[in-house]
């Protein structure tokens, strides 16, 4: 049991440090629900399977997704693909495990084993908010993180609807009275409860970033390369919007839609530095100031 809890804990670990913006130690620590000495554990285990783990000057990692340590178009054997279905359960001792996770954390798409199946217990819990939302019974989210307020605490939810790629649930929250988008990748576990409910899908539409506040506002950016091609891995609808208008500068590629919330946007802003350009609206400026003016290096 503590090795499946380690393998997942790695799993987890390698998708947080592959997403932006990128995040402390301790941040790691409470994403995870462990400490930062487990955190510096596992980054030496990284660095032995190959990766290269890196920080920048607000000492955020993050790994280098250009430095995986095998060749590309990694293939399963016959043996090894059925011991997929037990690995996490027991096999500790098994002959082929070693070569098995190897290839699991080298493989590279891995950002990795990709965002809706990394996790062992990923589809228990779509499964699990699956059945709330057709009985309309609330759930608890425990230990979810939040990106925006930086903490993990438990969230009673009642859950009207999926999004559409299955990566976060659209839920009615009691305590804030709102309806809200939860990713799903970041609930520890979810339980589901006997209490009721009335609730009833909205019809607003989800940003790019899961946001689905009721006023949609325009955004134009100007990026690098690094911030354009992250931007169409991470969040591939946003491919259309975005184009080559200024070829032979630092900062060819365009990016111009409607988004929901500053939050999104301004986190993946945050996430590159110096290599992209806010043209507009002036709120989304004002929020990425408002975030960085208490920075001291």
């Amino acid at each position: 049991m503590a090795e499946t809890k380690q393998i997942i804990r790695i799993f987890r670990l390698i998708r947080a440090l592959s997403q932006h913006p990128p995040l402390t130690k301790t941040q790691l620590a409470v994403r995870l629900g462990t400490t930062t000495r487990t955190i510096e554990r596992d980054f030496e285990l990284l660095e032995e399977l190959g990766y290269l783990v890196e920080y920048n000057l607000d000492y955020r990692y993050f790994i280098c997704v250009e430095a995986f340590p095998a060749e590309k178009n990694v293939q399963f054997t016959l043996e090894e693909t059925q011991l997929l279905q037990t690995l996490l359960q027991s096999e500790r001792q098994h002959p082929l495990r070693d070569s098995l996770v190897r290839k699991l954390f080298v493989h590279s798409e891995l950002r990795p084993l990709s965002e809706n199946v990394m996790l062992a217990d990923q589809s228990l819990k779509i499964r699990l908010l699956g059945q709330a939302i057709t009985e309309r019974r609330y759930v608890w989210l425990r230990g979810y993180y939040s990106v925006h307020s930086q903490n993990t605490r438990d969230r009673y939810v009642a859950p009207t609807s999926f999004s559409e790629n299955y990566e976060s649930i659209n839920a009615y929250e009691p305590e804030s009275g709102q309806e809200k988008a939860f990713r799903i990748d970041r609930i520890f576990k979810a339980e589901l409860t006997d209490q009721s409910h009335q609730q009833t899908p909205t019809t607003r539409d989800q940003d790019f970033f899961g946001f689905n506040d009721p006023l949609p506002f325009m955004v134009l950016l100007r990026m690098s390369d690094l911030p354009y091609r992250k931007l169409m891995e991470e969040y591939p609808a946003t491919k259309p919007f975005l184009q080559r208008a200024y070829p032979g500068t630092n900062q060819p590629y365009v990016f111009r839609a409607e988004v929901r919330n500053v939050r999104g946007i301004g986190r993946f802003i945050l996430g590159f530095p110096g290599e992209i350009t806010v043209e507009g609206p002036a709120l989304l400026r004002d929020y990425l100031n408002e975030r960085i003016k208490n920075l001291r290096y």
